[in-house]
């Protein structure tokens, strides 16, 4: 059975199989982390128009200046 790269437990070898190189807990508390990440990169660019989701460092910096 592989192990999981963060607490070092066992997991299941299909979920292995499909790429995943940490336990269901484990990686939750990843995604759980990049969800809240994510959260902070929403904005709206410009007057009437929908949020959009800023992938850039550099656009977070400079939005909403003129």
């Amino acid at each position: 059975m592989p192990a999981c790269e963060e607490c070092g437990e066992n997991f299941s070898e299909k979920r292995a199989e499909l790429g995943y190189k940490t336990c269901l807990k484990c990686g939750e508390e990843d995604a759980q982390k990049e969800i809240s990440k994510r959260k902070l990169r929403i904005a709206v660019l410009c007057n009437k128009s929908s949020y959009q989701y800023i992938c850039s460092d550099k656009d977070l910096l400079t939005i909403g200046k003129k």
